[in-house]
């Protein structure tokens, strides 16, 4: 193992992935996009993901490419749809599920759907996260919001350091 984080994320605009790439400078891990079959880009995209978010199909995904038992900490990392996960995050969690130890969770949104989501994350991992950190798209086109996102990396090791390592 070459960290003791793994920072896994799905990103359809690339709002999650810009989030995903500032927190990962700021720790130690290892980062896994996670691929969904279907293609989602561009408004039909969006407009499917809403739609199959709200009759909660089921999704397929590349296989994941660690193991999540293999770290202290799971960072997961996903836009909102229909005020809860995105599908592909949903399905790596459903996939992972036993062997997720602690973990932290980040979002990205056009407006809302934060507390929903994040509530939605720690009953399915049965995790309370160490941190958690909400990005507005909009906030992301303007300078600054890379200190929230070096701020939650920093929250996540005091957490651990302040309990002596979860190892």
């Amino acid at each position: 193992m070459s960290s003791k984080h793994l920072l896994v994320y799905y990103s359809r605009t690339g709002f999650t992935s810009k989030a995903a790439t500032e927190i990962a400078r700021h720790l130690d891990c290892d980062i896994e996009e996670i691929i969904e079959s279907k293609n989602r880009s561009g408004p039909v995209g969006y407009l499917g993901g809403i739609k199959d978010s709200l009759f909660k199909k089921k999704v397929e995904i590349e296989p994941p490419q660690y193991d999540p038992s293999n770290y202290d900490t799971v960072i997961i990392g996903t836009p909102v749809w229909a005020n809860k996960p995105c599908l592909p995050v949903l399905e790596w969690i459903d996939q992972l599920r036993g062997r997720i130890t602690a973990t932290a969770f980040f979002l990205t949104t056009r407006v809302s759907g934060m507390k929903s989501t994040f509530r939605y994350m720690e009953e399915l991992t049965g995790r309370a996260p160490l941190a958690t950190l909400a990005l507005k798209d909009g906030g992301m086109k303007k300078p600054g919001w890379e200190k929230r996102a070096e701020d939650f990396a920093k929250k996540i090791e005091s957490q651990l350091n302040g309990q002596g390592g979860l190892g």
